[in-house]
Parts: C-alpha cells; structure tokens; sequence
C-alpha cells in the first residue's frame, strides 16, 4: 500500500508542476504579447515622426532629411505618373468597349439573318449572328469573335 501512496505523491507533484509550467507559459504568452504590443506602439510613432520631419523639412535643402525627402518626393511623383497611366488605360479600354467592332471580312449587321454558304446542306456548321463566320453546332461561342451562338434545337 505504501507503494501506492509514493507513486500517488508522485504523480500529483508532476501534475502540479506542469499545471505550474502551464501557467507559466501562460503567462510568458501574455507578457510576449504585451511587448508585441509596445513595439507595435514604437514603430506606429516612429511613422509619424517620420512623417511629421518630411512634411516640415520636405522644401528645405539645409535639412539633414533632405535626401530622404527627394526621395520620397521623386517615388510620389512616379505614383502619380503610374496612375495616370492608369486611368489612361482604363479610359482606353472603355473607349474600345463603346466603339461599334468591325470585323475583317464580313460586315457587322445586327440582327441580320446569317449568311448562307454553298454548303447550305452541311447541318454540323452553323453561322455566328454577329460575324458571320461557320462553327461546329456544339459551339456555345464564336470561334472567330467570341460572340454567344443560338442553340439550333
């Protein structure tokens, strides 16, 4: 019986350390966080002083930051130029989507009915609407204009 009791005490010394390591640990996570935390802090000020200095010494060439500041001056002027270009592009692209398509070969008729080839009695091709170009009869979309094709039934 007094067998039993030691490993008992044992066993409960152990669980009680390393109920104690896990508080401890607990504990460490909390502070580690906290620091995590003031660092955070630290870096966030430092920002603002930075930028504070920059907008104080930015026109001054006397100015122990001016080199940081015609550097930071010259990458806003390129964020300015890359988004113009931008909005170019964009202006562009809705330019394009706005202008009437012209298609090579064939006119764009709308709603016209499809040309007809001489091989009229070829039921596997059917014509795109929009170009008039012969696709397989299983195309969703125009191969040569990407137009969506109407369903033969």
């Amino acid at each position: 019986m007094a067998f039993l009791n030691k490993i008992g005490k044992k066993i409960g010394n152990v669980a009680g350390s390393a109920a104690d390591k896990a508080k401890d640990l607990a504990e460490i996570t909390k502070l580690n966080s906290a620091i995590s935390s003031e660092e955070k802090q630290i870096q966030q000020n430092y920002l603002e002083i930075g930028k504070l200095i920059f907008e104080h010494d930015k026109d001054n060439p006397n100015s122990p930051a001016a080199e940081l500041c015609r550097k930071i001056l010259a990458s806003q002027q390129k964020i300015e130029e890359l988004r113009q270009k931008i909005t170019e592009i964009k202006e562009d692209k809705e330019d394009e989507e706005q202008a009437v398509p012209i298609e090579v070969g064939a006119p764009v008729v709308p709603d016209a009915e499809p040309q007809q080839t001489a091989d009229t009695n070829n039921a596997a091709e059917n014509l795109c609407k929009n170009c008039g170009t012969e696709n397989p009869e299983n195309s969703k979309f125009c191969l040569n204009c990407g137009s969506p094709m109407v369903v033969r039934e």
